[in-house]
Parts: C-alpha cells; structure tokens; sequence
C-alpha cells in the first residue's frame, strides 16, 4: 500500500482538491503504510503539512499476546500459506458473538479473555454494553501475509519489508534481507497519539 496505492491516492487528493498540501490523519497499519510511503517516495513529504498519528505501529517488538506467541511460528509459515484471509468476519461468528457476549451474560468474561489475548488486557477502558458490537466488527479479517509480516518484524527487531526467502529476497530487494524503513525520511511535521497504558 505504501509502495503504490498511497502515492497515487495522495496525487489524485491534491489534485482534486487543487491545494499543494494536505493533512494525513492516520491510525495503527494506516500509518505504517504511510511511513513506507514517505520511505520510498520522500520527495511526497513536502505534499504534507501534518500527520496525525494515532497508535503508529512501526517498530513492533515489544507486542505482547497472541502475536507474539505465535510470532516463530508464523514467521516459518510457506509462503502458499500466506495467501487467505485470516479470520474474516462471517455471519456464523456475529450469531455466536450476539449470544453469548451480551452485557451481563456469564459467558461475557470468556469473549473478553478472547478480546484480550489479542488486543492486550485493559478492562478499565471497556464500556460492557459495547462488546457485542466490538467483536462484530473484530475480527474483521486481513490478509495472512500481514499477520506474517508483522510476525517477521517481531522477531527481526526490524521496520522492514516482508522477507521471502534468500533468493526470492534477492529478486525482489536485490538483497538477500528484506530492505529496512528508514523512519529517517518520515519528515512531515507529526502528532503522534499512544495510550498511556501498554498492554
């Protein structure tokens, strides 16, 4: 999306609105995809005035929970297995949710844990009536290559593009590693919004 899709939707924004800068407001992948944007077309940073950026994810290490625990796992998966959609929304799984998740109900504290396990644990910041709601919306599905990648980068210590493999690598990167973002070119002036609370 960084490499192709956001230059061109930011050209056609300018373009549209006849105005030589704009401002970006962004959230978690969104701004990911904006940092590799800026990486390999730096010269679209002066069509920015600002980014408002709410929980970027560049640098992910530090995640904790599902993802990280299965991180190794991931990270081995072939590549063929990298080509669905993970945990897409379904009709089967809102029916489930709607039963069982409802304020109140003594299996709401299960569909919690399961929230949890993925997102971090933070119960305080939790309005109960909204959990049905909330979970019909997530999960709602990504590719599986992304889960991959972002495992990739947990366990590289690493803002880098998706590594697939030495010699495909190579063909792609004319690298036998996966090339690196440089947050360096990311110049735009930024606000940057994160929780207080680390989960």
């Amino acid at each position: 999306m960084g490499s192709l899709d956001l230059p061109k939707v930011l050209k056609y924004v300018l373009d549209m609105t006849n105005q030589n800068k704009l401002q970006i407001v962004g959230h978690s992948q969104g701004i990911t995809a904006l940092y590799v944007m800026l990486d390999q077309h730096p010269q679209l940073a002066d069509s920015i005035s600002l980014v408002s950026a709410m929980a970027p994810i560049a640098y992910n290490s530090h995640t904790r929970g599902l993802l990280s625990w299965q991180a190794k796992f991931l990270a081995v998966l072939p590549v063929w297995a990298t080509q669905s959609e993970f945990l897409p929304s379904s009709e089967a799984l809102n029916s489930i949710t709607s039963q069982t998740c409802q304020e109140n109900s003594p299996t709401q504290t299960t569909c919690y844990n399961f929230l949890f396990l993925v997102t971090g644990f933070d119960i305080e910041q939790q309005d109960r009536s909204n959990l049905v709601r909330q979970l019909q919306h997530f999960p709602a599905g990504t590719s599986a290559r992304t889960i991959v990648h972002f495992a990739q980068m947990i366990l590289a210590d690493k803002f880098q593009a998706f590594d697939w493999g030495e010699e495909e690598n190579m063909a792609r990167y004319n690298s036998s590693q996966p090339t690196q973002v440089d947050l360096g070119r990311a110049t735009p002036a930024m606000a940057i919004y994160v929780a207080q609370v680390i989960c």
